[in-house]
Order: C-alpha cells, then structure tokens, then sequence
C-alpha cells in the first residue's frame, strides 16, 4: 500500500514538474513582447515546478527504499542525477538569468525589452535540454535498463 502511494505521489510530482517547466518553455515565445507578464508567471510556475521537483526527488528516494532497488541501479542513478543537473542548471544559470532580466525590466522601465526577450529566450533554450534530460529520465524509470 506504501508503495502505491509513494508510486502515485512520484508520478504526480513528476507531472507537475515537468509540464510546469513545458509551460514555462512554450510560452517563452512571447517573451519578447510581453517580458514583464511572463516574469510574473514563471516566477509564480517556477515555486510550483521546485515543490514538483523535490516531491519527485522525496517520493523517488521513498520508492527505491520501499521497492527493494539499490540507488546504484542504473535507471535510479539516472533519475537522481537528472534531478541534480537540472537543479543545478537551475540555481547557477536560469534563475540568475531571470533575475538579472527582472531588474532590468524595472531598472529600464521596460525600455530594453527587446535584450530582455532575447536573454529570456536564451534562458528557455537551456531549459529545452534540461527537459530533454528529464524526458530522458522518465524513459529510465519506464524501461529500467541494467535490471
């Protein structure tokens, strides 16, 4: 019965995260014409994709110690490390970027949101590969290589 609780919280937080970061990403788009927007509604998507990730990364960790899995397994490996790189990416690269975005928009009162735009789409670019990375994982955690 734990087991299918941590299983469906895994699995929910895991939605949660990933198609909040889809979002974000799609409606990157607009990013140049709307800056001001969509830094308040990825600030807002941005705590609801962290609480998703760290239930991903809580429940997952509950999974393995419930389920009987090593944490050198190689599917278990590959969805802590994808977990800690886009953390990483994360906290050293996007949010600094979107942070320095915020205050020029407000520094500038929006007069270089066209730099903004662009900045904002460098950052949504960087987030594709993370994505791409935490697809991966979910192709892990479905398919199990090495078990």
């Amino acid at each position: 019965m734990l087991h299918d609780w941590l299983l469906f919280l895994h699995i929910l937080s895991a939605v949660v995260y990933i198609g909040g970061a889809v979002a974000v990403t799609v409606q990157a788009t607009a990013a140049a014409e709307m800056p001001r927007q969509f830094l308040r509604m990825a600030d807002l998507a941005g705590r609801a994709i962290g609480i998703g990730a760290a239930l991903t990364l809580v429940t997952g960790i509950g999974l393995v110690l419930e389920g009987g899995y090593g944490f050198s397994t190689t599917f278990v490996l590959v969805g802590i490390g994808a977990i800690l790189i886009a953390g990483a990416v994360e906290g050293m690269y996007s949010s600094r970027k979107m942070k320095a975005a915020k205050a020029a928009i407000e520094d500038d009162e929006g007069a270089n949101a066209s730099s903004v735009g662009e900045s904002l789409r460098q950052v949504m670019m960087v987030n594709i590969g993370v994505l791409a990375l935490l697809v991966f994982a979910i192709w892990a955690m479905v398919f199990k290589p090495g078990v």
